[in-house]
């Protein structure tokens, strides 16, 4: 039962009372069970906004790490930029050079090929010439005619100490060379060093390792090319030609060499060279060497003055020259055995002028790879292993 609320006089106090009907105890379960669910997802999202504000703390925490971190090494990690940057521009300068070796090695091989051909022609108007040259020998006598022997002043000893002496000259200046120029080029394997001094003279030094080839099979091929003027001309496309004056030894000959060089005022009419040569072949401690010499061979005159370049010039031979290869065996380092032949063409040579210097070491190169592809194997057959 309810009673209201029964206005009375102002200063009265009326009271009301309420009573209430007891509630059906289904509905207060219901009640309790609302409250109660209620309560629980209030603590879920408690629990929730608290993982979610522990979360954003740690991540807080972790990027004011980084940012102190960063601060410290701003400075060196600029510093490692700069030197990223250097490098990539160092690798595209690289990228450059070697997209020029690659076309200068292409339009080199295509050159060379040229040559081949052109050497092979060369060899066959040669062998014509050389049988038209033995039709003409009326008798057998001069078909064969003998080589004249060492003049009668030059005795046994003389001319072993001359070859000793001209042996020394050419390791010697091989040795200058690969110590003037102390970085090589390097060109289908051959280490190419060449320079030019005191502005006439031309030096150079070319060396290429050859596996599974011998010593004495390649000085001995090459020997019999040397003192070939027809074969020479397969290495050396500016022999003319050469008649031999004396037989020093078994491996010494003294020759007049006639030498035809391109001349850029006149290409139809070449610089003639006529002078005279020893040639020769001597064993090494380690190898062999083939080498050919200008020669002044006169008597009352020491072996050293006959050989010395600086007196030949003085002297006004026209053309001064000293080259020749270097045949050094290689060994297995466990077997001893012989597995390889280091070659070697060393030179110095000069007429007098900048120009010839220049020609003769642009001929450097292409000479030794004509003497690697007769001799050794074909250079476009080459492969890389």
């Amino acid at each position: 039962m309810v009673t209201e609320e029964v206005p009375g006089h102002a200063d009265a106090k009326v009271s009301s009372v309420t009573c209430s009907l007891p509630l059906n105890p289904e509905a207060l379960d219901v009640r309790r069970r609302r409250n109660r669910e209620s309560m629980r997802r209030a603590r879920v999202r408690q629990q929730e906004q608290k993982l979610e504000m522990q979360l954003q703390i740690r991540q807080l925490e972790t990027q004011l790490a980084e940012l102190i971190a960063t601060s410290h090494v701003k400075q060196s990690n600029s510093l490692v930029f700069g030197q990223l940057l250097q490098q990539t521009e160092q690798l595209r300068t690289q990228k450059r050079e070697l997209e020029d070796k690659i076309q200068q090695f292409e339009n080199f091989r295509a050159k060379l090929h040229v040559e081949q051909q052109e050497d092979k022609e060369r060899k066959r108007l040669a062998k014509r010439e050389l049988e038209v040259d033995a039709n003409r020998s009326s008798t057998p006598e001069q078909r064969n005619e003998k080589v004249p022997g060492r003049p009668v002043w030059v005795s046994a000893n003389l001319a072993q100490e001359l070859l000793q002496f001209a042996t020394k000259m050419f390791l010697d200046n091989a040795a200058r060379t690969d110590a003037l120029v102390p970085r090589a080029n390097v060109v289908l394997g051959w280490r190419d060093k060449r320079a030019i001094v005191d502005d006439t003279w031309a030096q150079f030094l070319l060396i290429k390792e050859f596996p599974r080839q011998l010593a004495a099979s390649l000085v001995e091929k090459t020997w019999k090319a040397t003192v070939n003027v027809n074969e020479m001309r397969e290495m050396l496309k500016w022999t003319a030609g050469m008649e031999v004056r004396h037989q020093l030894s078994e491996n010494a000959y003294v020759v007049s060499r006639e030498l035809h060089l391109p001349n850029s005022t006149d290409a139809d009419h070449p610089i003639r060279y006529k002078y005279q040569l020893v040639i020769f072949r001597a064993e090494t401690p380690n190898g062999f060497i083939i080498s050919t010499q200008n020669i002044n061979l006169t008597a009352d005159t020491t072996v050293a003055q006959m050989l010395d370049q600086r007196l030949l010039r003085l002297a006004s031979i026209p053309l001064v020259t000293m080259y020749g290869f270097q045949f050094e065996r290689q060994y297995c380092d466990k077997t001893g055995e012989e597995v390889g032949c280091r070659v070697k063409l060393a030179g110095r040579t000069s007429d007098g002028s900048l120009s010839y210097a220049h020609n003769v070491l642009t001929e450097a190169l292409p000479s030794i790879l004509r003497w690697e592809n007769t001799y050794v194997g074909p250079i476009l057959c080459v492969t890389s292993t």
